[in-house]
């Protein structure tokens, strides 16, 4: 069977049967910063997601950052955290 049969035959079949019109990216794609992605990142490593979201929701309360962008655009530097500030902060030391 060519490539092309099988990847026409997938997609025909998937549009039929997915809700694509309603499908919606997860909060998690939408972070304000790339610290949080790293730490998504580093915390999933075998576990379930919710866990991870958790560790990320915690940090977020904890200095009193916004964990989830208000549009789909990004944010000013200025309302990021950088990694720089990230890695200097004292409870990256151990």
């Amino acid at each position: 069977m060519p490539l092309e049969f099988e990847i026409a035959s997938v997609t025909a079949r998937a549009r039929k049967l997915l809700p694509l019109q309603s499908a919606k990216l997860s909060d998690e794609y939408f972070y304000q910063s790339l610290p949080l992605c790293a730490i998504g990142a580093v915390f999933s490593i075998g576990v379930k997601y919710n866990s991870t979201r958790q560790v990320v929701v915690g940090y977020c309360q904890h200095t009193s950052q916004r964990r989830i962008r208000h549009s789909t655009g990004m944010p000013q530097r200025s309302e990021q955290e950088s990694i720089s500030t990230f890695c200097s902060r004292p409870e990256q030391a151990d």
